[in-house]
């Protein structure tokens, strides 16, 4: 999966995880299980997107949420 496909997956995870009556921060480790690729990739994605505003996470890219940002690149 490219860049730009993962990065769009992410976005629907975490904003799927909106939809739950108790939202809570998402571990980038459960994602990367999700959608199948290497954690530490993930982690380099979640960097880019962080510093995009596209999401917010810890210093370790360990646990993430989804930004005004990222709803708007998924057209929400």
């Amino acid at each position: 999966m490219g860049y730009l496909a993962t990065k769009i997956e992410v976005l629907k995870t975490l904003e799927q995880n909106l939809h739950n009556t108790q939202p809570q921060v998402m571990e980038s480790r459960r994602i990367a299980e999700k959608l199948n690729i290497n954690p530490k990739e993930l982690n380099q994605i979640i960097r880019t997107m962080d510093k995009m505003g596209e999401v917010e996470s810890d210093q370790e890219c360990e646990r993430l949420l989804i930004t005004q940002t990222g709803l708007q690149r998924l057209g929400i």
